[in-house]
């Protein structure tokens, strides 16, 4: 989504692309993980999601125009459908 507004030879941006395919990587398609990778990937979660609220958004905040920002907002506002089926609505408020 940022393609169009960033250069893909941002360090920032590419250290994202890197560490959002070790993140897929780590989860298989419909195998059960092992208590050892899905405590690697608590952690990966964890701290790449610390890096992009403390660095990788900021710096595209400012590196980006008002006007680009809203772009990429008004694109993330779009309606996402899931096709999983979910048995339990985690999400949702009890």
């Amino acid at each position: 989504m940022l393609a169009p507004h960033l250069p893909a030879d941002d360090q920032l941006i590419r250290k994202t692309i890197e560490e959002h395919k070790a993140i897929r990587e780590l989860i298989p398609g419909d195998q059960d993980l092992p208590l050892a990778k899905i405590s690697l990937l608590a952690r990966l979660m964890h701290d790449h999601i610390r890096y992009e609220e403390r660095d990788l958004f900021p710096h595209i905040e400012k590196k980006l125009s008002p006007a680009e920002l809203n772009d990429i907002a008004s694109k993330l506002k779009q309606e996402r459908s899931c096709s999983s089926e979910w048995e339990i609505e985690f999400w949702k408020d009890k």
